[in-house]
């Protein structure tokens, strides 16, 4: 029974910090997975780091259909559990890492490809990030929300969701 008891607090604590600090999870729709997995012809192997990945389905759709590999960082552990089953579900445990933390202190330097679907003001502290640790050629992928002063490359939009998607390169 305390077992149980700790496991209900801990998931009800992991989902109030998920949906009410800084980023809540919202996950993309279908149709937006299906444009960014769309968007590139990704190189096998090429390295993709979805920020604040919540329940992995970005990665786990770019592995699938694309042979990327994945680092997702996410700072629910809810989520982070939630994520490696469903990587572990999908086969997918030697393609696909997720780690439990804050992205603006893990390094990302050996990123091909950043996918982001956070808030503008985080958008604009990543910034400074993503010019001192991405190499030259590296791709960020923001939903919704540009970034000032970046190297914008294009902005496509989801079909049905009419969701900008700005695309940038690191010079």
């Amino acid at each position: 029974m305390f077992l149980l008891t700790l496991l209900f607090y801990w998931v009800c604590f992991s989902l109030y910090f998920t949906l009410f600090h800084d980023a809540p999870f919202v996950p993309l729709k279908k149709s937006d997975v299906e444009k960014l997995v769309t968007l590139f012809a990704y190189p096998p192997n090429a390295i993709v780091y979805d920020l604040g990945s919540g329940n992995a389905s970005n990665l786990i759709a770019l592995t699938r259909r694309c042979g990327t590999r994945g680092v997702g960082i996410e700072k629910s552990s809810f989520l982070c559990f939630l994520s490696r089953w469903r990587i572990r579900r999908a086969g997918m445990d030697s393609q696909i890492r997720i780690h439990w933390g804050n992205f603006m202190k893990t390094d990302i330097h050996d990123a091909n490809y950043v996918v982001c679907y956070l808030f503008p003001e985080i958008m604009q502290k990543l910034k400074q990030k993503f010019l001192r640790e991405l190499r030259s050629g590296s791709i960020i992928i923001s939903f919704s929300f540009p970034m000032r002063d970046l190297q914008l490359l294009r902005v496509e939009e989801s079909p049905e969701t009419k969701k900008k998607i700005f695309i940038y390169q690191i010079t």
